[in-house]
């Protein structure tokens, strides 16, 4: 009996490229604007525009809060099927992310003297630092917004939605980059507000699916809302996004490092800087858009026990991020001046500590990317301690407690060393905590996933042979079939044969199936048996002439009931028959 995970690798892909973008939408604005201001008006006026990047993880914060936090929850309420307590979470989400982004922008605006103060700005690029953050504060707003309900769209398979609203921001953003550029004595602020038009028009697109009849999600009434309701919504959320932890003091580290920069620096080290920050970023942008591709799936499966599935687009994922980081390492480490071209950065006093840092820097990038998959993965399958003590380390205690280590001695130095080292050592920390629960697992690879022991077994049926389903059930996974047939007795056979009219159904009824992920899993008392297929929207268990079938009417006499539902744009039916 073989199971095939093409449905699955299908998904993955499909969902992936859209996420690519709405991850670069994050911060692909600004990075836009740094090589716009780079060529068209000098690298002198760069540092100007990275002063902005404690400002921007702030709204970060916001997103990951309203968005991956209130998603998993919806989707697990949606596993769980729980429409109404689905769409209570989607509805808070949106709710929560517009007021908290209004209420930071008018923080913004009142305080913006005093926060560039604190980060101790250099008076020369002083008033463009705040006129450009001023401007550049809609940007966070909207793309706060667009990105928490990228993560609804993600999970209900309409991620291209968001992959078209990112294309449009960046290209009216470019457009008008150059349009703007000489309509205004400070010419900044033509390039700042480019970036917001962009987003704004991208925010009103995107909100086409709050209007959606078809949508998974959708939005309860105003009546049913409230701040008490929101402020619970938002606490439950925020005890489910342990990712929050390492945000909060990402952002302290971020204002910690721009502060140092400017003090032993100056505008080399801001310069320096910003080249690294936008390294990082795009680093970040790709593996964050394969793990938030895998989230939902791997929310999903790990809740269903189905370990295969977790297993297999771990794997998948954890692949492509190595790849991609390793031939990123290599390229940078031998050739830094790549990025020094890039940001047109040609001052030779300037070129020399760049490119040190670069070489320092991106060789901590791996560790980082390796912390993220394992912050991502803890986080999916609610482990949420492992996950808030990877993040605290990293982000956290390291950071600081090394910078004040290095500091006298190694001076401006000690930055690069610093966040190398506080993203490497948490990969470190992880292996011991793996190592250490090791008996409580049948081997390794599952200690390191932390799968537990189950009883049940998958497979893919192929149109034209699920006739011989039953015999390869039979002659397959023999101990697993005895824990069925113990638990369930002569009923089995009843199991067994409403298995293969419900496949059989669906192949009949959905002429665009050609195959059926079919799992039978094992639990204390009970059996669940699900069906995913591909095609449109089909819920079997309203047609008359499958419930007609003999085994289907034998199943009714049973203790049991039927469910279904939609996600990833794929259907998931399901039969849960307790023992008698």
């Amino acid at each position: 009996m073989n199971r095939g995970f093409d449905f699955l690798k299908r998904k993955y892909y499909e969902i992936l490229l859209p996420n690519l973008f709405t991850e670069l939408s994050d911060k692909i604005g600004t990075i836009l604007d740094v090589i716009v201001v780079g060529f068209l008006i000098g690298s002198t006026q760069l540092p100007a525009l990275n002063v902005v990047s404690p400002f921007f993880l702030v709204s970060a914060i916001i997103y990951a809060l309203y968005g991956q936090g209130g998603s998993l929850l919806a989707i697990k309420a949606k596993s769980d099927l729980k429409q109404e307590e689905a769409d209570r979470y989607f509805t808070f989400s949106i709710v929560g992310c517009i007021l908290s982004c209004l209420m930071y922008m008018l923080f913004l605006f009142v305080f913006a003297d005093s926060l560039l103060h604190l980060l101790n700005i250099p008076p020369v690029i002083f008033n463009t630092s705040k006129t450009y953050l001023l401007i550049i504060s809609g940007y966070f707003t909207l793309n706060t917004y667009m990105r928490v309900l990228a993560y609804f769209l993600k999970s209900d398979g309409k991620a291209k939605i968001t992959l078209r609203a990112v294309i449009i921001a960046n290209i009216i953003n470019l457009v008008l980059d150059f349009l703007l550029f000489n309509l205004f004595e400070e010419k900044i602020v033509g390039i700042a507000l480019a970036l917001v038009i962009g987003y704004l028009v991208s925010a009103i697109y995107i909100s086409k699916y709050l209007f959606d009849e078809e949508a998974t999600f959708k939005l309860i009434s105003p009546t049913k809302i409230s701040l008490i309701k929101l402020d619970r919504f938002r606490r439950t959320a925020l005890r489910k996004t342990p990712e929050l932890v390492a945000r909060v003091f990402l952002v302290l580290k971020t204002s910690v490092m721009v502060y140092l920069c400017a003090t032993y620096l100056g505008d080399t080290g801001l310069l320096a800087f910003l080249v690294y920050d936008n390294l990082e970023t795009i680093v970040y942008m790709f593996v964050s858009g394969i793990t938030k591709t895998i989230s939902p799936f791997l929310t999903l499966f790990y809740n269903e026990n189905d370990y295969p599935s977790v297993e297999y687009i771990t794997k998948l994922s954890t692949k492509h991020v190595l790849i991609f980081i390793i031939t990123i390492g290599v390229l940078f480490i031998a050739f830094p001046q790549i990025l020094l071209t890039i940001f047109n950065i040609t001052a030779a006093k300037d070129q020399i500590i760049i490119a040190l840092a670069i070489r320092i820097t991106t060789i901590g990038l791996v560790g980082r990317c390796i912390c993220m998959i394992i912050s991502n993965y803890t986080q999916s399958i609610s482990e949420s301690r492992i996950s808030a003590v990877i993040n605290f380390l990293q982000e956290g205690i390291l950071p600081f407690a090394l910078i004040a280590m290095l500091i006298p001695v190694f001076r401006g130095l000690s930055i690069w060393i610093t966040l190398t080292l506080a993203d490497t050592i948490p990969v470190i920390v992880y292996l011991g905590i793996i190592l250490s629960k090791k008996k409580k697992y049948s081997n390794l690879k599952n200690c390191a996933l932390m799968i537990p022991k189950t009883i049940s077994f998958h497979w893919t049926s192929i149109r034209g042979n699920f006739e011989e389903m039953d015999d390869n059930m039979q002659e397959s996974n023999k101990d697993i079939i005895r824990n069925i047939k113990n638990l369930f007795e002569d009923d089995y056979l009843i199991i067994a044969g409403a298995l293969e009219d419900i496949a059989k159904n669906l192949f009949i009824i959905e002429k665009t199936v050609s195959e059926i992920d079919i799992s039978v899993i094992v639990n204390d008392g009970y059996i669940v048996l699900r069906f995913i297929y591909d095609g449109e929207k089909y819920e079997p268990f309203k047609n008359k002439e499958l419930l007609e079938q003999q085994h289907i009417i034998d199943l009714n006499k049973l203790e049991h009931y039927f469910d279904y539902y939609r996600m990833f744009d794929m259907n998931f039916a399901y039969v849960k028959v307790f023992k008698n």
